[in-house]
């Protein structure tokens, strides 16, 4: 996927399963009333601007776009 800036400046990611998974997993912690999953070893702690991918928008909703593509089947 792409996210276009301002300036002509634009992101690509990538979104691999094991994303997927690790987003399906916090949102099951963070659920439960936890922290979510640990940030630590996270595929999705990538910092861009001092945010991970998981705190962009376009990114989680991407993300969510393709979980329910899957039909919410383990990855």
């Amino acid at each position: 996927m792409r996210i276009a800036y301002s300036g002509g400046v634009t992101l690509e990611v990538d979104i691999t399963d094991e994303m997927i998974t690790d987003h399906a997993e916090c949102g099951r912690l963070a659920a439960r009333g936890g922290p979510g999953k640990a940030c630590d070893g996270c595929s999705l702690d990538i910092g861009v601007e001092g945010a991970s991918l998981c705190e962009m928008p376009a990114v989680t909703e991407e993300i969510q776009r393709m979980e329910s593509m899957k039909g919410g089947r383990k990855i």
